[in-house]
């Protein structure tokens, strides 16, 4: 009924459309093709195929139009695609670019790997070399200190101990100037060689602490005594204030706090040309962490010194150091004392610091805990309140001075009445509605009047007032040489003021004799000396002159010996109760001649083995402990006191 060709066919003209127009029905008739062009040409390059489907219903029936259009490759916009293969091919060859920049950097790590794995492994094996030439080179020092400090010390020993046994005999005043010389210079090399073996020991874990019981209070007195006579040379009054009621003994290193304690006075003495040094200690509350600790204690020392720059207080602890390059030209020694101080208060556990002013002075600060041995009682509280009413007139210029002493006399109970000068003190005792004193402590070096004529003058009016006076080390000799010194020897006392002197010349003026009885110790008797044998063996000649020059008022019989081979052939002759042996001699050492001696002990099955002390120069420990292991019962380093021989002499035999 419809005229499909003309109706469709002038539509489609000569387009490239395939058209296709068919009926379906429900009847017999079913799908009928009414219209059907083929004008779409086939080509191979077909890109896609563009179909539109239309149907249109009808009550019997319905009409389906289906158009379909080919897009070939010709008929496409081909700019988009070339951009896109563009940047496909830009992005592969990135990724590309990448992966081949990841291999090579792989390829470069394992390369760099490769070489920092071999640097590695070389530089292992140097320092693994350089660690064994390190010990290597350290066992050499300690060789080369050791045979050094032989060296060294062996004429040490000769100079010192002549220089102190010369200065006991009848001298003129220049042979004995001439004496103090030589006999100090030698005490600047021995602790000049000191300083270096020490700071070497520490450097190398070879120094070891001891812990033993001491006096703190007497350890202090005793360095400060030390350096009294320099300071009263020099005009700088040397003060030691210690708190009354600290506890003395305790337990720790004496020998190391005493060397610490002598650095620092040392150092303060020597940067100091007028003015004082104040040695100070106390217990401290609280330990370096804050917490309570009856233990600790702090020690100052104070000067009125040249001072230190604030940016140098760190640096004078180093090695080699000093505060001004030119100090060492004009004062001497090594830089190495508060290096070794440092060093040691931190092997205690403690801390040591520095502060000061220019042009006012300095003060080192230590703090350490060394634990109170609670078993032995404190004679504290004893003497506290033992001069309970008495009135002590103090005269005494320096006003440090005065503080220390008022403080510690107050604790004692008595009353001080304080003058700055003499005329004051006269007055106030000439003067009939002044109150009267029990006793007179004076200072000898005052502004107005020294204190021998202050003394005189008082006695002159009041001949029972007991007046003690306070010497400066110099002044001793002027009071031995003066008439009656046997009655003033007894009522003196030397400064820097000892606690225990002060408080023994105190109550033996003041108090009643069953007081003194109570409160003062009595001298200890001397005990017998017991008849001795001795054998020396030592290779210097002058050394075996010292000792036996020391020991000759003593009821001891010297034999000598050379060498050890010497040694062992008079031992076995002879018997001995002390060998006295030198550790490094030509022929036979001392270490070998005294393990053959304790070998011929055990062949004849001598009952009591003789006590052999070695003589040794060497301070470092593994040589001391080379001579315990071999035989010696005990050691001295060389230079050997006088006073240190004999002590070591009588506590080994009873």
């Amino acid at each position: 009924m419809i005229n499909t060709s003309k109706l469709i066919g002038e539509n489609i003209g000569n387009t490239n459309l395939s058209v296709m127009l068919l009926s379906d029905s429900a009847g017999l008739g079913g799908r009928q093709f009414l219209f059907q062009n083929n004008n779409a040409v086939r080509q191979d390059w077909t890109i896609a195929s563009l179909v539109e489907e239309g149907i249109t219903q009808f009550p019997l029936y319905s009409i389906k139009l289906s158009v379909l259009k080919q897009v070939p490759w010709d008929e496409i916009d081909k700019s988009l695609i070339y951009i896109s293969i563009l940047i496909g091919t830009g992005v592969t060859l990135l990724l590309i670019a990448v992966v081949k920049t990841r291999d090579e950097q792989e390829r470069q790590l394992r390369d760099r790997n490769i070489v920092i794995e071999a640097k590695v492994h070389e530089q292992t094996v140097e320092l693994a070399h350089a660690r064994d030439e390190a010990l290597k080179a350290s066992l050499m020092k300690s060789s080369f200190l050791a045979s050094m400090s032989h060296e060294i010390r062996t004429p040490l020993n000769a100079i010192i101990g002549m220089s102190d046994l010369l200065a006991e005999t009848s001298l003129d005043f220049e042979q004995k100037k001439y004496v103090s010389v030589f006999k100090r210079a030698g005490d600047t090399l021995l602790s000049l060689v000191n300083d270096i073996l020490d700071l070497s020991k520490i450097e190398a874990n070879q120094l070891q602490l001891e812990t033993i019981e001491f006096n703190l209070v007497d350890i202090l007195e005793e360095s400060t005594e030390i350096y009294a006579l320099k300071a009263a040379e020099k005009g700088v009054e040397l003060i030691c204030d210690i708190e009354p009621y600290l506890k003395p003994i305790r337990l720790g290193d004496p020998s190391r706090l005493r060397q610490i304690l002598l650095n620092l006075i040392s150092n303060a003495l020597k940067f100091t040309e007028k003015g004082e040094i104040v040695v100070t200690i106390k217990e401290s509350l609280h330990d370096l962490s804050g917490l309570n600790n009856t233990g600790m204690v702090e020690i100052s020392v104070r000067d009125t010194g040249t001072g230190i720059p604030a940016d140098k207080l760190e640096l004078i602890f180093a090695s080699f150091t000093q505060a001004d390059s030119s100090t060492t030209r004009k004062y001497g020694g090594t830089g190495l004392g508060l290096t070794i101080s440092r060093r040691l208060v931190e092997m205690m556990g403690g801390k040591i610091w520095a502060e000061s002013e220019l042009n006012v002075g300095s003060c080192f600060v230590l703090r350490v805990d060394i634990p109170v041995m609670t078993k032995h009682p404190d004679n504290i509280l004893k003497q506290q309140g033992s001069l309970t009413g008495k009135r002590i007139m103090l005269v005494d210029v320096n006003e440090s001075s005065q503080n220390v002493l008022n403080k510690y006399i107050k604790y004692l109970g008595a009353e001080i009445i304080p003058f700055r000068n003499a005329d004051s003190a006269l007055e106030s005792l000439g003067n009939s509605t002044s109150t009267s004193c029990d006793l007179v402590l004076t200072n000898t070096d005052l502004p107005d009047m020294d204190g021998f004529t202050l003394m005189h003058r008082i006695k002159a009016t009041n001949a029972t007032l007991p007046v003690i006076l306070m010497l400066n080390p110099s002044s001793l000799n002027r009071l031995q040489n003066s008439g009656n010194a046997s009655e003033k020897l007894q009522m003196y006392l030397t400064r820097p003021v000892k606690k225990k002197e002060l408080t023994h010349q105190l109550i033996n003026a003041l108090s009643h004799d069953e007081i003194k009885k109570s409160l003062v110790s009595p001298e200890p008797d001397q005990s017998q000396i017991k008849p001795l044998r001795i054998l020396l063996v030592d290779d210097s000649s002058d050394n075996r002159l010292l000792v036996k020059t020391y020991l000759k008022k003593l009821p001891y019989t010297v034999d000598e010996a050379e060498n050890g081979e010497e040694a062992v052939k008079q031992f076995e002759r002879e018997l001995y109760d002390i060998v006295l042996m030198d550790v490094q001699m030509p022929v036979m050492d001392g270490r070998e001649a005294t393990r053959k001696i304790r070998q011929l002990e055990k062949q004849s099955s001598r009952e009591n083995g003789v006590q052999i002390i070695a003589l040794t120069a060497h301070a470092i420990k593994e040589e001391i402990d080379l001579c315990l292991e071999a035989g010696c019962n005990t050691h001295l380093s060389k230079p050997v006191k006088k006073s240190t021989l004999v002590t070591t002499i009588q506590a080994i035999t009873g």
